[in-house]
Order: C-alpha cells, then structure tokens, then sequence
C-alpha cells in the first residue's frame, strides 16, 4: 500500500466523489477513503431511494384520479418486499456507476474509517487493518448524520430519515418533528401510502427560508391528505404505548397528546466532524461544522473541505460544485465558489422549486421590485399532468431599474425539472427581455416560464 499521496480524499459523497475524480483528471494521485459505500448519503439513504420512494407515492395516488376520469382500477396494496428489492436495484446501479467513473479516472479506493493524527497525517482503519498514510492536501467530505433531539432513535419507534425508507409495514399513524425538506417529503410520502400523519414544528411555519406564498400551497395539498401540522410547537416528552409512542408537546401555552405508531425526527442533520479526531490537527469548526473560505479551504492551507460537512447549503449538487472547487484549487487553478444561484427543490407533491431570493428578501435587498405571478391552471401541460387538475403558482421577481431576475419560485407537479431555465437566465445575468425571447415547446410546463417573461415585459400573451 502507497502510503504517500498527492490527495487524500475523505468520503465518497457526491462532494467526495467528484473532488476525487476531478483531482484525478487533473494528474493528482489521488486516494479515496469511504467507510460505507460508495455514493455517501444521497446514493444510499436519501435523494435517490428517497425521491424512488416520492414516484411510488405519487403513483398509488394517481389511482383517485384515474378513477375521476373514467378508468376503473383499484388499488389493492403495497408489496413491501418487491418494492424493496427494485429501490436496492437501482441504487447498486449507481453505485457501481460511482465506483466505475473512480477507477476510469484513476482514483484509488481503500474502504475503510480515516481519524486526523496531525495536519498531514491520518490513520484509516478498515476491516482487518489499521495504517497512516500521508497526503500533501486532504480534502475532507465525510458528510453529516440525523441530528437526534432529546428522544433518542431506536430503529422501530423513534426513526430517522434512513430508517423510514427500510420499514417493513406501513404504519397506521405517523408523527414527524420537523417541517423542513426532510419531514415534508416524508409526510407527503407517507399520506399518500394511506398513512395519517402529523406534524409537528417549533417554528411558525414549513419551509421558513422559502417564499411563504408558496408554501402554502404544498401545505394546502398536503392538508388535503389529512396531514395536520402543528406550529409554533414544541416537543415536551415522548412515552412508550403499546400501540407505539405518545408526545406530549406545547402549543400556545397548552399541552397536547399526540400518540402515533412511529416517531420520524427530521428535525435537520449533524456535522460528522466530530468522528475524524479533528482536535488533532490545527483546523477550525463553527457550531461543529467546518470553517472554509470560498476555495473550500480550511485555515490549514493543506486541507480543505466539501459538501455537508461544511454547513450552508446542504445539497447534493451543491457538494459537487465544491468538491470541484476544491480540487481545481489544489491543482493551482483559479476558481471560486459561487452560491448566489443556487436552484432549491423539495419533492413532495406537489413539487417545489425555487432560486434566488424571496419576495421578502427581494424587498429589503432592492429599492423597486416588480412581482409577477401566474396560476398553473393557466397552464395546459399542467392540466394534462394533474389529468384535469392544475394546481400551483409560479412567481417570478424582477428588478424594476435594469429588469434584472433577482428570484423565482413555483410549486405544482413535476415543476422542480423547470427550475434549470431560470438558474441558467440568472447565472447569465440575463434579463427578462432575454428570458421572453427564449421559445419553448408547446404543450409544455416550461411554457409559463416565458408567460411570466412576456407579463414582465408588458406583452402577456396568455395571462391578463
């Protein structure tokens, strides 16, 4: 085994993956550390099986819609088994298109743990072994875990994200702490498998950093679904039942029992830095997260970090981008990262998708803005997708002075491939002129992009 390495590359995440294979084609010899498999949490225990898990949802729920429309099916329930086995099929399938793209590259791959012993060393320990091995930079993606409050998981009451994609049943009832991405996709899910969920959030609403106004509308669906929620409250203690575990929790002053067969707390997720013995090397955290400069890299000039373990952005393709960075960085290319454009979509149904800023945001930061909005009803392909049913809004906010795109959102089915288009105008400094001239296939989703484009600019040609 090598033990001296240009660049040791810590997680094989999709902030991992990509810094290694990057680093690679730059003609860096590179070595990849991943203890578990390959693909990191996104991969393995969330976006993919978790947005597999959103289709199967989505697609027992069209059978209420087929049956208004005049096709005679019945839904006759869920083998959890079979479903099981083509969610794992298609995560092996992508692993192992993550573990080809390394080797092509040139990347080497040892699986195993990696602990920090000084700025320039690391003992990895894998199944049979221990060593220490050397790099010349370290580029750290080991990622985050679900963050658990003050009710511990136990796999069977209280569950975690991963555990909530592997139950073997279904449960009648389901009570989610947290209204952020996570705890809404899982609620969207679950109520469309026929469970009844609840929600339960500190805050006074989902989704606090989106548009509020959009929000609502992925409230309004899932209400219709019987999820209730409960702002403004807090978690007081939790019980074992025989039928599952009761909450008492605080709202407005009042306590409330809410029993449920399982507990998911998706109440956000935890730095893993705290498993790489950084208190070894001379690198700085913040609230356990890793303190990086917009290069990716730590006050150690020879480590750098991506992806999760960093805070902010915790996305897959955000991760990508830093690992990149990174990676372009150790190679003594210039380049730097660049947040202000990035595309946010939480897949629950409906879907919604946002970039820039808010309309409050937009409001404070600008001294005239223009806000522009447009129903999906209005829209034909969404009627088609919804089989007779258009629910959703797009909006999209425009500086008046130089009719610059400073924001856009829109929520309904299938609308988080739509948020591209405009991430792309933006990332351009387009304009909404430049964003009107663009043509776009009829019918289609996209459509109300340009018909929000042509009601900036004055021109609407199928809205008032």
């Amino acid at each position: 085994m090598q033990t001296k390495w240009q660049t040791i590359v810590i997680g094989g995440g999709p902030g991992g993956y990509s810094a290694a294979i990057r680093c690679a084609q730059l003609g860096l010899k590179t070595l990849l550390v991943e203890k578990g498999e390959l693909g990191g949490t996104c991969l393995n225990v969330g976006c993919i099986p978790t947005k597999y898990m959103v289709e199967l949802a989505n697609s027992i729920n069209k059978f209420s819609y087929l049956g208004a429309i005049g096709v005679n099916v019945e839904y006759l329930g869920l083998d959890l088994e079979r479903y099981h086995d083509s969610k794992k099929k298609v995560v092996k399938q992508l692993t192992g298109g993550v573990r080809a793209l390394l080797k092509h590259a040139g990347v080497e791959i040892i699986k195993g743990s990696a602990e920090f012993i000084s700025d320039s060393t690391i003992k990895v320990t894998s199944k049979n072994d221990s060593f220490e091995l050397q790099g010349e930079h370290f580029i750290i993606a080991a990622g985050t875990r679900p963050k658990e409050l003050s009710i511990p998981f136990d796999g069977e009451r209280v569950i975690s994200s991963t555990d909530a994609l592997n139950l073997t049943e279904i449960p009648k009832t389901l009570t989610v702490i947290g209204a952020g991405v996570i705890g809404l996709e899982f609620a969207s899910i679950y109520s469309q498998l026929g469970v009844k969920v609840s929600v339960v959030e500190v805050a006074s609403s989902a989704l606090m950093n989106e548009d509020q106004e959009m929000v609502h509308y992925v409230l309004k669906a899932l209400n219709k679904r019987g999820v209730e929620f409960h702002f403004n409250t807090s978690v007081l203690t939790a019980t074992e039942t025989n039928e599952g575990i009761q909450l008492i929790v605080e709202q407005n002053g009042q306590q409330i029992l809410l029993p449920s067969e399982k507990v998911l707390v998706a109440a956000g997720r935890t730095s893993n830095a705290d498993k790489l013995k950084l208190e070894q090397t001379h690198v700085e955290l913040d609230k356990g997260f890793i303190k990086v400069n917009e290069k990716m890299q730590t006050n150690v000039k020879q480590i750098y970090a991506v992806g999760d373990i960093v805070g902010g952005w915790q996305l897959a393709h955000v991760a990508y981008e830093e690992g990149m960075i990174a990676a372009e960085t150790i190679a003594g290319n210039r380049i730097e990262n660049n947040h202000s454009h990035v595309p946010r979509s939480v897949f629950t149904s409906p879907e919604m998708s946002a970039v820039g800023l808010t309309e409050p945001q937009a409001r404070e930061k600008y001294a005239h803005i223009k806000v522009f909005k447009i129903p999906l009803q209005a829209n034909g392909k969404a009627l088609i997708n919804g089989l007779g049913q258009g629910e959703g809004m797009s909006k999209l906010i425009v500086d008046e002075e130089y009719g610059e795109i400073v924001g856009f959102s829109i929520v309904g089915e299938h609308v988080n491939e739509l948020i591209t288009d405009v991430t792309s105008v933006m990332s351009l400094e387009g304009t909404i002129d430049e964003l009107s001239e663009i043509i776009h296939p009829h019918p289609s989703l996209s459509e109300v992009i340009k018909e929000l484009a042509l009601l900036a600019t004055g021109k609407p040609l199928h809205s008032l």
